[in-house]
């Protein structure tokens, strides 16, 4: 597999923001176990397949794809990606001009949201691909 080329970073960016879950970390095995392990006392079958396909869904939409209703999530009291409200949280705290940060996504959510904050982009998936055959 052939990688795209690096991608262009402004020479005005003065912040590079990070993306954890998928970006930095790759932690797709530890959630799939996870939510698998904690779905089957219900009778809910979560395959790799049906996760890998839904990857950087938040909690909340990735249990409706499931069918399932939740009371609360942690997504019903904090604004998350799309919102732009993460990005901006992380430009102040830098003390950085939102339009002055990069920042590495893995999920068509949180790059909507970068874009909402007015920050350029990178979307890592074309660098990476999660594997989950090996998941189990």
């Amino acid at each position: 597999m052939s990688l795209p080329a690096p991608p262009e970073i402004s020479p005005d960016v003065q912040a590079l923001i990070f993306d954890c879950d998928g970006t930095l970390a790759d932690t797709f095995a530890a959630h799939f176990r996870a939510y698998r392990d904690a779905l089957v006392p219900h009778g809910v079958e979560f395959t790799a397949a049906f996760y890998a396909a839904r990857l950087g869904l938040s909690r909340k939409h990735l249990l409706a794809a499931l069918g399932l209703e939740t009371g609360a999530t942690i997504d019903d009291v904090i604004t998350g990606k799309p919102a732009l409200d993460l990005f901006l949280k992380a430009a102040a705290n830098l003390g950085v001009d939102p339009a002055l940060c990069h920042v590495f996504e893995d999920s068509d959510e949180g790059l909507e949201a970068a874009r909402r904050a007015g920050m350029a982009a990178t979307d890592i998936r074309p660098f990476y691909r999660p594997d989950p055959a090996g998941w189990d």
